[in-house]
Formats: structure tokens, C-alpha cells, sequence
């Protein structure tokens, strides 16, 4: 399951790429980050992410102690990846501008 949706999430990121060139082609420069290709983007980054977890924590469920431990702190390291992703990906919507303000 986690290699399927490694797949798909590579088959994402490899389609968003020629949609971004047209993108620009149709409408110039990316004035923002959610366009509808970087979005492809996201979604294939974080299926990829996804993937890799289903993946490790299969690899858990067979392990000793020692590789378990290894495993764990790599869970947790793409388990951040995707927390940074997520985190970018959102980061038009927060208005840097009242960050420091009492509303």
C-alpha cells in the first residue's frame, strides 16, 4: 500500500510540472503559492510522505528491538517532513501583518 501511494504521489509531482508551464504561459508569474499546479505539487509531496510512513511502520511491525528504535526516530523525521510541508502550504493563509497584534 505504501508503494502505491508513492507511485501515485510521483505520478502527481511528475504531471504538475507541465501544468505549472502552462500555467505561466497563460497567466505570467505566480503571484501566489496556492495555485491550482503548485497544489498537484503538494498533494503528490505529501503522498510520497504518506507513502514513506506506511511504509516504515510496516518495517516496525517486523522489527527487533535495535531496528525498531531506528525506525522510530525515521517515523518521526518524515513525520516532520510532512508537518513542514503542511505548514508551507498553508502559509499564504496566515497574514503575516497582524502575527504580532492582539486580534
Amino acid at each position: 500500500l505504501g508503494a502505491f501511494i508513492i507511485a501515485w504521489g510521483g505520478v502527481m509531482m511528475l504531471t504538475s510540472a507541465p501544468f505549472d508551464d502552462w500555467w505561466h504561459n497563460a497567466y505570467g508569474l505566480d503571484t501566489k503559492i496556492l495555485s491550482p499546479p503548485h497544489m498537484v505539487l503538494l498533494f503528490g509531496i505529501l503522498s510520497v510522505e504518506v507513502g514513506t510512513l506506511l511504509l516504515i511502520l510496516g518495517a516496525m511491525n517486523r522489527a527487533d528491538a535495535a531496528l525498531k528504535r531506528r525506525l522510530q526516530m525515521l517515523f518521526l523525521y518524515v513525520g516532520a517532513g510532512i508537518l513542514t510541508s503542511l505548514l508551507v502550504g498553508i502559509m499564504e493563509l496566515s497574514n503575516r501583518v497582524q502575527q504580532h497584534s492582539g486580534m
